[in-house]
């Protein structure tokens, strides 16, 4: 595991956050100039090892996802610009083929699925209404249609007399 440097001075004042690491730029700063006592400055020999590395892999098709490496620490993250119903296949895929994926839960296909039924039912619904709506209103103009007829009508009567 690599080396945690903590921010020079962090201890000393409280608005500098200690995980934050800058690099000491003064003439006579201790750490910049590494005097013995003082803490280490960031070099390039403190990195982490190759073996404790993780590959991440973002995946945006099936395509990616049969390329994942087999016996690597591999970080699998689905892509943001996934939709809902790609994003769900590709958790089945990954699923089927014993893949584990950081960005998603265990149970995602199964929420996206109850989410499009409900969709599914809503729009359903909604086209119903409306098709109610149209024929209650054609009725209404079919009653109302006699009556004008009617009226129209009369005032021809009279005038032939």
């Amino acid at each position: 595991m690599s080396k945690k440097f903590k921010r020079y001075q962090s201890n000393k004042l409280k608005r500098l956050n200690p995980e934050s690491w800058r690099k000491p730029r003064g003439l006579h700063n201790k750490v910049r100039l590494s005097v013995r006592g003082h803490p280490d400055r960031v070099k390039v020999g403190y990195g982490t090892a190759a073996s404790e590395k993780i590959l991440q892999i973002v995946i945006s098709c099936e395509n990616d996802l049969l390329k994942v490496p087999k016996g690597k620490k591999v970080q699998i993250l689905f892509s943001s610009t996934l939709g809902m119903k790609k994003k769900c296949a590709l958790a089945n895929k990954a699923k089927e083929m014993k893949i584990d994926v950081e960005n998603i839960d265990d149970d995602y296909s199964s929420k996206v699925d109850e989410m499009l039924k409900a969709r599914k039912k809503a729009k359903e619904d909604r086209k119903s209404r409306k098709l109610a709506k149209k024929e209650k209103k054609e009725q209404k103009e079919k009653q109302e249609k006699p009556k004008a007829d009617d009226k129209k009508e009369k005032p021809a009567e009279e005038q032939n007399d």
